[in-house]
């Protein structure tokens, strides 16, 4: 995992665009915390959350949010799958997609593809270790954990 290197120099998190897709508690509090750290967040959720808007993280449409952020993660129910090649054509090049879903939440062979092209980088946690998913987290350019992100203590 130490290999990876993202743009040509390490960046901090402030103004950094990051988009959550799925702002629900989980997502909610990670929106939260990258605000704190000074980065730029956006969500996509299928229904407005003003309570959070007018703490400012900025709403935009999916499309929007997959071309204008340069990190994305994705906080979303079980096996709901919202990211198709449509969606990884969109989200482009030069960017990080955060898989923090139970489950597969995006087309296997578009999120390879998207891997396969550009400087582009997956980090997702054993919960993704499913049969159909395992080429993808063994590709070199996916930051993978056997462990489960909802497990902590």
């Amino acid at each position: 995992m130490g290999d990876k290197q993202w743009k040509d120099r390490p960046y901090e998190l402030t103004d950094i665009k990051i988009g959550i897709i799925g702002l629900g508690k989980i997502g909610t509090m990670v929106a939260n915390a990258l605000k704190y750290f000074g980065a730029d967040v956006y969500y996509y959720s299928k229904s407005r959350k003003i309570k959070e808007e007018d703490k400012g993280i900025k709403y935009l449409p999916l499309e929007e949010l997959l071309r204008k952020c340069d990190i994305i993660s994705t906080h979303l129910n079980r096996d709901v799958v919202l990211l198709t090649e449509r969606e990884f054509k969109q989200l482009g090049n030069g960017k990080i997609y955060v898989n923090t879903t139970i489950g597969c939440c995006y087309d296997v062979n578009a999120l390879k593809k998207w891997l396969d092209t550009g400087t582009n980088y997956h980090i997702c946690d054993y919960v993704s270790n499913i049969p159909k998913t395992q080429e993808i987290i063994h590709h070199q350019k996916t930051i993978y954990t056997n462990k489960i992100c909802g497990n902590s203590k």
